[in-house]
């Protein structure tokens, strides 16, 4: 709709005539959109919109009550979390008692292992065949030694 469109719309219609017409436009195209989605995933869309929707009415009602910014709050916990760089608990979080699945960052973690497999798998073996076999016997050997030197020292 062009400007000059609007103007012709505001010689024979009022505001509220607009606006109207605006919105009912509006709910044909989402009811089409909505008709256009598979039913199975309908569902599962329309709780995301609801939950959406519940999130941002009550977003400014929890930081009355509470008193605090809870975004800012949100952020800042965040933050300190990749600061501190001890994922374990948050981030990468394993299926549990409690949880109906892997965290995010667990699922994406086993994806990119199973994803570079034969990379994995060449770099261990490539470790593998590096490794100082007769440095690693002395320095074992080295480690009974003393270990038995302490024991019998008593």
């Amino acid at each position: 709709m062009t400007t000059n469109d609007l103007q012709v719309l505001k010689t024979y219609l009022s505001e509220e005539e607009i606006k109207q017409l605006v919105i009912d436009e509006y709910r044909t195209i989402i009811r089409e959109e909505i008709k256009s989605i598979e039913p199975s995933k309908r569902m599962s869309n329309h709780d995301r919109v609801i939950s959406n929707a519940v999130y941002y009415m009550l977003e400014n009602e929890c930081d009355k009550i509470l008193g605090v910014n809870t975004k800012e709050m949100i952020e800042t916990h965040v933050k300190k979390i990749l600061n501190k760089g001890d994922f374990s608990s948050s981030i990468f979080r394993q299926k549990s008692a409690w949880d109906s699945e892997d965290s995010v960052g667990t699922k994406l973690l086993k994806e990119c292992v199973l994803a570079n497999k034969d990379l994995i798998n060449e770099k261990v073996k490539s470790t593998i065949d590096e490794i100082d076999m007769p440095r690693i016997k002395d320095t074992l050997m080295e480690c009974m030694i003393e270990l038995l030197n302490e024991k019998f020292k008593s």
